[in-house]
């Protein structure tokens, strides 16, 4: 009887020592998440996380947790876009530690979430037993993360970024144009309330125009531009308005420069044209084109203007 007894109190303890150490080795979930607004389009930060120059900082700011991670050069990493607004890394560690990093963009609210996920086993558990702050580490790698990211994509847009192009050629244009004057700040929006005015008066007066549509500025300074709105026509229209009236250009020779980016630098690419009208006799006023693609292409850092200074 005794035996039968010591016999079940065996079979009941090595029950819960296997049942301890099956406890043990079943792998734990752990996540860290961090929310931040963004201030410039997705797309920025979408492509700048999969440039060359984020991907080493990114890569090499895990070196610090070598108890887990072996040195940049050998460490697994990969990268994938999962969709239009989530990327993903993961970087494969000592054992079988991987540490999934997720960047998921909300278009709508403006704000990112970065998101560290990660499981251990029993024997990383071990790994990360004299290293108790190791999640606080993650935490502050996410904000040096997002921080960057936030930083380079900002000083992209703070580059004034311009080619100049040397001689080209315009043709005759007629044009409907509609004057006006703004400050530098307030050119665009002005501008665009001009166009819509001239395509109103064009459609109640069944005056065809054309696609293409431009700027021309009689007078550009520091601080307040004398602007033309303008939308080509095919031959010349009576407009029998004081304000919009039907004008010509007939074409010929120009400098060109190619402004890219946003608008907050048109200013110093208008200078950088003048300037190299040095030794030339300009014969009509400077000329900005209406890129029509602008709305298609969702990164402003894409975008491009054309200026054009007419000379002889």
């Amino acid at each position: 009887m005794f035996n039968f007894i010591r016999t079940i109190l065996s079979v009941l303890f090595f029950a819960l020592v296997f049942g301890a150490v099956l406890i043990k080795n079943k792998a734990r979930e752990f996540e860290i998440v961090l929310e931040h607004p963004i201030d410039y389009p997705l797309i920025n930060h979408f492509d700048y996380l999969q440039s060359t120059a984020a991907e080493k900082w990114i890569k090499t700011s895990l070196s610090e947790s070598e108890y887990l991670f072996p040195s940049p050069q050998k460490q697994g990493y990969t990268g994938l876009q999962k969709s239009q607004y989530e990327l993903e890394f993961r970087y494969a560690g000592h054992s079988d530690f991987t540490l999934k990093e997720q960047w998921i963009f909300s278009p709508d609210t403006k704000l990112v979430r970065l998101k560290f996920s990660y499981s251990l086993g029993f024997r990383e558990r071990l790994l990360l037993l004299p290293h108790p702050h190791f999640n606080d580490s993650l935490r502050s790698i996410a904000i040096q993360r997002v921080e960057k990211t936030r930083k380079n994509v900002a000083l992209a847009y703070q580059k004034h970024r311009w080619q100049y192009q040397g001689t080209t050629t315009l043709p005759l244009t007629y044009y409907l144009a509609l004057e006006g004057e703004s400050d530098w700040n307030a050119l665009e929006e002005d501008t665009a309330r001009a166009f819509e005015q001239i395509l109103d008066f064009a459609k109640g007066k069944n005056i065809p125009t054309r696609p293409n549509s431009f700027i021309v500025y009689p007078r550009i300074s520091d601080s307040i531009v004398r602007w033309r709105a303008a939308i080509s026509v095919d031959r010349f229209y009576s407009t029998n308005r004081s304000d919009i009236r039907c004008r010509r250009y007939k074409g010929g020779k120009a400098l060109q420069l190619t402004h890219l980016g946003t608008n907050d630098y048109l200013k110093g690419s208008w200078s950088i044209l003048q300037d190299s009208t040095v030794n030339q006799i300009q014969t009509y006023p400077a000329i900005q084109a209406i890129n029509l693609k602008k709305d298609s292409i969702l990164d402003p850092l894409k975008w491009t203007t054309q200026l054009f200074i007419p000379i002889q």
